[in-house]
């Protein structure tokens, strides 16, 4: 079969798990079939990285549309809405766009500084608890969905992929939210396929819960793009879903049948070769620009970390891999000074393999690889029910759940004074009996939709 795959970025190195669940599904389905892939390249790392990546994968045919060849096509033939005006109004209404715009970026850079610079301050000198929690609502709200413009599609990149999407492919799948509204450039006699990798209209009512309070017109606000998201989702012929708790949430807004659960692949856990040791470190995994991260990290060091110390007075090292802002990256060693930003990690099981692992995670929905990360490396594990969500795991058998400051506080502190504790649930995620890590059982799941080509 003659596949199309769509993503917003290279899909490589593997640094994130979104990154892990295209490429590991792409290099099982090329072997397969005739695959392609649709690339936007942004900037000059990015090139590297697909130079790096089209040598892994010879036999995959590369479709790149590069930010520099956007600037060349509009400057050649400019792409503007106002190109028909007479070239003074053309003018006015062009900087007055531009200004609008330019605004808005400026008022949410103002919003996100002055959150930040409210959760920097120190618990003890916040005059209450409810200041604190504010605090980091402002956060929260400062970088909502909900507050950030519509992904305008450059008209040439428009183009391209209504050019590329008709070169005879049987099948055209798109991956990530950032990409649901090309299916409205995808011809009608190809099946389309929408790897839904978190359900936005989710995620905005996960924000919407922490604001403090939340305005009517925030609430009209989510109740708009979550239309447009269902709108979007209904011109797909098959959604995957990475979770069975997000297909029963979608299948209330759209026919069951289209909908396939189908998780990102994981290495076999049960086949792991590291052994246990006891953990006396924390490890978080993930970069700060999937803004959860950054909500979970910041709800961990002010909230949790005050509450840590009071049961263990020294806190251990606190280990963050992935990329951070060096704004977030301040912030969150104001809060935590024990905290230690390692930047992206080779071997990442033998990196957290004798580290508690925690996710603090209160907002998205989806699949948090960092879980089955977390197993794979025998490293014991504290995580919400958000963070867990869709994964077949119990609270006191694979892992610690907690979803109060107290409550994590107190998974932490017990899980560093009892390594047999730590030793116990670890083997016990290796023993998990669940589709979920096996990786074969993975693979032959997410080819099999493409057999049922309509």
């Amino acid at each position: 079969m003659r596949i199309l795959y769509i993503v917003p970025w290279v899909p490589y190195p593997l640094n994130s798990g979104g990154n892990q669940a295209v490429f590991t599904m792409t290099d099982h389905a090329r072997r397969q079939h005739e695959v392609s892939m649709l690339l936007y390249v942004h900037h000059a790392g990015e090139r590297a990285n697909l130079e790096r990546l089209q040598a892994l994968w010879p036999d995959v045919t590369f479709y790149v549309f590069d930010a520099h060849e956007e600037a060349r096509i509009d400057n050649g033939k400019p792409a503007s809405p106002y190109a028909s005006m007479p070239w003074l109004r053309r003018k006015v209404c062009e900087w007055l766009d531009y200004w609008h715009h330019s605004t808005q970026r400026k008022l949410a850079r103002q919003r996100w500084n002055h959150a930040l610079n409210l959760l920097r301050k120190p618990a003890v000198a916040l005059s209450s608890a409810e200041q604190s929690s504010a605090a980091l609502s402002a956060f929260v709200r400062a970088n909502s969905n909900l507050y950030r413009e519509m992904n305008d599609f450059a008209p040439a990149f428009c183009d391209y992929v209504s050019e590329v999407a008709r070169k005879g492919f049987e099948a055209i799948q798109v991956e990530f939210y950032e990409y649901l509204h090309l299916v409205y450039l995808l011809p009608t006699d190809v099946r389309k396929i929408f790897v839904h990798h978190e359900l936005r209209f989710v995620r905005n009512e996960n924000e919407l819960e922490l604001f403090q309070p939340a305005l009517a017109t925030e609430r009209i606000m989510m109740e708009r793009e979550k239309a447009m998201e269902l709108a979007a989702l209904n011109r797909y012929d098959t959604i995957v879903t990475l979770t069975e708790t997000d297909r029963n949430l979608l299948s209330r807004y759209i026919d069951p049948e289209k909908i396939v659960t189908s998780p990102a692949i994981t290495k076999n856990v049960q086949q792991t070769e590291l052994p246990f040791r006891a953990a006396t470190e924390l490890v978080f995994i993930g970069s700060g620009s999937h803004f959860p991260n950054a909500d979970g990290m910041l709800w961990f060091c002010q909230q949790v970390v005050p509450a840590l110390r009071q049961r263990l007075g020294q806190l251990p090292a606190l280990h963050i891999t992935g990329q951070w802002r060096k704004a977030l990256r301040t912030c969150i060693s104001a809060l935590c000074p024990e905290a230690v930003f390692d930047g992206f990690v080779n071997d990442l099981p033998a990196f957290i393999n004798g580290k508690i692992s925690i996710v603090p995670i209160r907002i998205g929905s989806g699949m948090r690889m960092k879980i089955l990360d977390a197993f794979a490396a025998q490293a014991p594990l504290v995580t919400t029910s958000k963070g867990c969500e869709g994964l077949q795991v119990q609270h006191g058998k694979q892992c610690l759940i907690a979803d109060t400051t107290e409550a994590f506080a107190d998974a932490i502190a017990d899980l560093l004074g009892e390594p047999a504790l730590q030793e116990t649930l670890a083997a016990k995620a290796l023993q998990a009996d669940t589709p979920m890590l096996d990786e074969m059982d993975l693979i032959r799941q997410r080819l099999a939709i493409y057999e049922h080509n309509d």
